[in-house]
């Protein structure tokens, strides 16, 4: 059994019978080993309640240990119910029928040099890394690829950090979705439909809001959208490097963005949305489906708007151009909100107001900045409990 290894599973048996089982018999603290080979297993994994398990894979490399699911018929590959400080690090995750990787009702959680996404199956599953209602989340080095709906997802979450990881073509790259207190720092987003999403939807049991963005690059998120119809993400624009979506108190500062053909930035209410034809807004009264509170500085732009798709029409049409701006605000301003407490910018980047809010043939879209151009208070970082820089 390799150093410091509680439990240990190899290859060459039956890969789900020793694997689950494992899991099944781990006591909390222990670490559970799974040595270099690829598992093809025949059924989803699942570990539940239980206080300081750490798995690991044991080779060089996450590349080395790889889990696959092609052959199971049910949604999720691994899932990982009610655990407290629990890390799972240094393997490959493939091929399931929905979720690779689901993490629900957790504390303290560590996901750690995974690699996660979709090589062998089609349709594509939703999610690769996929931790919900959980709190003090950290997903780091860790590189999701191929997913139908987003590659890393954060979802009604207390606390999370996402860096120094990878998303590349999935429909979202890293989605953030009604969770409280979150980071998204030193990441890459490319080849996605949209690079990094920070969403707030009605009808979830918590509504979320601030999300500092910074440090990332965010370049190349021209692929065609590839979600299930009627999915949110399926009203994702192609060519869209970050989107926010009715989200509040979201600062992005600091990240590169260019070659994205529809726009750099893309920040809108949920009616906007419902244009588009997203629907559901009036089901949840608790819901607030204004942006409020939008903070874009200190960012580098580059050649992003050149091919516009064709949602973009509405905009660009009016105006008789065939390109747009780094930067796409919708121009809702929600009841009890001005200007500047809506949407505020600084720094380089073009900038057009859409005015989506106008009366019925009086649109008045402008790339002044004017009111716009205003300051809020820096979000500080993100601290996690478990999290040690890194290391």
């Amino acid at each position: 059994m390799p150093a410091g290894c509680d439990r240990f599973v190899g290859p060459g048996g039956d890969a789900y019978a020793d694997i689950q089982g494992m899991f099944e018999a781990a006591q909390p603290g222990e670490t559970l080993c799974i040595g270099p080979g690829n598992y093809r297993v025949s059924d989803g994994l699942a570990i539940r309640d239980l206080d300081g398990v750490t798995i690991r894979g044991t080779g060089a490399t996450r590349a080395e240990v790889v889990i696959d699911f092609r052959d199971i018929d049910i949604s999720k590959g691994v899932t990982a119910m009610a655990m407290t400080d629990f890390t799972f690090e240094n393997m490959t995750l493939l091929d399931a029928p929905g979720d690779n990787f689901f993490i629900g009702g957790s504390e303290r959680v560590t996901i750690r040099d995974v690699r996660s996404g979709w090589e062998n199956r089609t349709p594509a599953g939703r999610y690769a890394l996929y931790p919900v209602e959980s709190t003090d989340v950290l997903i780091e080095r860790s590189e999701a690829f191929g997913s139908a709906d987003a590659g890393i997802y954060v979802g009604q979450t207390t606390n999370c950090i996402v860096r120094d990881s990878t998303a590349v073509r999935n429909v979202a790259g890293i989605e953030i979705e009604n969770s409280i207190n979150c980071e998204v720092v030193d990441n890459i987003a490319e080849d996605n439909t949209g690079g990094i999403l920070v969403f707030e939807l009605p009808g979830l049991r918590v509504h979320g809001s601030g999300t500092l963005v910074q440090g990332n690059t965010v370049r190349n998120n021209n692929r065609e959208n590839f979600a299930e119809e009627g999915t949110i993400v399926s009203f994702v624009p192609d060519g869209t490097g970050i989107m926010l979506l009715a989200a509040n108190d979201v600062e992005l500062r600091n990240n590169t963005i260019e070659d994205n053909d529809s726009t750099g930035i893309l920040a809108i209410s949920f009616a906007t949305a419902e244009l588009a034809g997203l629907e559901g807004g009036d089901s949840d009264p608790e819901f607030d489906p204004w942006a409020e509170s939008t903070y874009v500085h200190g960012n580098t732009f580059g050649n992003n708007g050149t091919d516009p798709a064709p949602l973009f029409i509405t905009v660009t049409s009016p105006l008789g151009i065939d390109t747009l701006e780094d930067v796409i605000f919708d121009g809702f301003v929600g009841p009890m909100l001005t200007p500047e407490t809506t949407f505020c910018m600084q720094g380089s980047g073009t900038f057009r107001n859409a005015d989506f809010d106008a009366e019925p043939g009086m649109q008045m879209s402008t790339t002044d900045l004017g009111a716009h151009a205003c300051m809020i208070p820096e979000r500080e970082p993100v601290m996690l409990p478990q999290d040690r820089g890194g290391v």
